[in-house]
């Protein structure tokens, strides 16, 4: 009986320097809800806290995001009229449209831009964004606002008996027992005027037919591998990982003086450039065969295998954003490249992705102050983010032209000037038309007195 119980194997976990488990930290826990309420009814097909934490956690998502909003709406803008003659700025709906705009910070407190940067970074986030429309005491649209796409969820007006499902959702926000709705801009609300109206841009999703979808939905795989190895490594420098090494002991048991020796030696003097390499001896007392060894458990993985997995995912996150990599201060293969491959870079970024995009926030917000506004000759316009060398354009149209593909008068015009005045024909040109006709005249005087 004594021999079972000196025999007996048991395990006792050491504590370094007081550092527990921890069942998450900074990286891995969710943010706390702005609302304290529970949305039922038609909820996202992807979690918003979830989306919301890639935002905050990956550099490169965020940076994409940040880009684009800014490459779209951030760079400024112009007001146009539809059919493409001069603005006149006395016009009585020029004036109306620029006082909207430059009055949106007297009661937003910033800037006409910065509220559609605001909104489209809801929109790259989360795939669907929101503005509210107040109206004035004139029955249209006088003040726009964005509202927070995070905490706004939409449902069905059953009080409605309207058979298109679309043209009853009203869009609300819960905070407590308190409930905001916001209304559709379309009828009957906008005659019954039951409060403020929304407006939402939509991200389209072949799932899901109520909510839109982030565009870099197809790289949340990476964002995932990604944020896993960070952890990893995060987890290994706190509670290294594994217990890196075992104290085994056949056949006895450590006294408790022995214990308390290793557990000091392993909290004071194991860690640490200057303790490398020391050593201890441990001393187990009488025994029977007593053996005591100390096995390693865990190896720490390549550093190769966390910088090609980061690599790989980095390389992921930014092509689903379709953001050039320069532009996220990443240069691939340790080549910063030419200034002719960055301009056909940033001149691809502008045609494929900034232009339809700004294309769209145009429609949507021209639609907002046409229907809304009555405004019906003028509209907003974004500046390019990127504008090119005229150097590039001269010689890209003087091929054009030298080649027979296009004439000095359509480069002009793709260049957006107006056409050159019609010059006076040369004297000797006019001189041998008169010429032509007289003989013409004279042949024909012939012709009929045959």
């Amino acid at each position: 009986m004594e021999k079972e119980k000196r025999n007996e194997v048991s395990v006792r976990v050491i504590q370094l320097n007081g550092i527990t488990d921890k069942s998450s930290i900074a990286k891995e826990s969710k943010q706390v809800e702005t609302a304290d309420a529970t949305y039922t009814s038609e909820n996202p097909l992807y979690d918003y806290d979830v989306l919301s934490n890639l935002y905050d956690e990956n550099v490169y998502n965020a940076r994409c995001i940040n880009i684009t909003s800014h490459a779209i709406c951030g760079v400024g803008f112009k007001i146009e009229r539809y059919d493409g003659k001069e603005a006149n700025e006395n016009d009585k709906e020029y004036k109306k449209l620029n006082e909207f705009i430059n009055s949106h910070s007297d009661y937003t407190g910033h800037s006409f831009t910065e509220t559609m940067v605001n909104f489209l970074t809801d929109w790259k986030i989360f795939g669907d964004a929101y503005l509210e429309g107040a109206m004035n005491n004139a029955g249209e649209i006088g003040e726009l606002y964005h509202l927070k796409s995070y905490n706004t969820r939409l449902a069905i007006d059953t009080n409605k008996k309207i058979k298109n499902r679309f043209l009853k959702r009203i869009a609300f926000q819960k905070s407590g027992l308190k409930e905001v709705k916001f209304y559709p801009f379309t009828q009957p609300y906008i005659n019954e005027k039951p409060g403020n109206f929304y407006f939402r841009l939509s991200n389209y999703s072949p799932k899901n037919t109520i909510y839109g979808v982030p565009d870099y939905i197809s790289s949340l795989i990476s964002m995932s591998l990604m944020r896993a190895g960070e952890s990893y490594n995060l987890y290994f420098l706190q509670n290294y990982g594994m217990p890196h090494f075992a104290v085994i002991v056949e056949n006895g048991k450590l006294t408790d003086e022995a214990f308390a020796s290793l557990k000091n030696f392993l909290n004071t003097e194991f860690k640490g450039v200057q303790n490398a390499g020391k050593g201890i001896v441990l001393e187990t007392g009488e025994g029977e065969s007593i053996k005591i060894d100390i096995k390693e458990l865990s190896q720490m993985p390549k550093d190769s295998f966390f910088r090609n997995l980061k690599l790989d995912s980095k390389d992921d996150i930014i092509s689903s954003h379709g953001v050039p990599p320069r532009l996220v201060a990443v240069s691939s293969g340790n080549k910063l490249g030419d200034t002719t491959e960055t301009a056909a870079q940033m001149k691809l970024f502008q045609e494929v992705i900034i232009s339809p995009i700004q294309a769209r926030v145009e429609n949507f917000l021209n639609n907002i102050f046409k229907q809304g506004m009555k405004i019906e000759n003028y509209k907003i316009k974004f500046d390019p983010f990127y504008i090119a060398d005229p150097k590039d354009d001269a010689d890209y149209y003087q091929k054009m032209i030298v080649s027979g593909v296009i004439d000095a008068e359509e480069a002009r015009a793709e260049l957006g000037y107006q056409p050159r005045k019609m010059k006076a024909e040369k004297s000797a040109d006019v001189g041998n038309l008169v010429k032509q006709i007289i003989e013409l005249k004279k042949a024909l005087e012939l012709e009929l007195a045959e």
